[in-house]
């Protein structure tokens, strides 16, 4: 599986298992306050994580919502 490295061109160091988790509660924040889920996501990256988009991966990232579930299990 495809993680929140890929998703968002994080790189090197990134993401941690705390902002992992920071990024999955901001994301259902947003979600709750009516964003889709691609744009939560993509909004709680932007907050978070310090080297968002500044690599680019060749696979193909999961959904948000794999990436909640992923995350919950940890």
């Amino acid at each position: 599986m495809a993680n929140l490295r890929v998703k968002y061109g994080l790189g090197h160091g990134e993401p941690t298992v705390q902002q992992e988790k920071k990024w999955a509660e901001r994301t259902k924040e947003l979600i709750a306050q009516g964003k889709s889920p691609e744009e939560a996501g993509a909004i709680a990256a932007k907050e978070i994580f310090r080297t968002y988009e500044t690599y680019k991966y060749a696979s193909q990232a999961d959904t948000i919502h794999d990436l909640l579930q992923a995350i919950s299990k940890k």
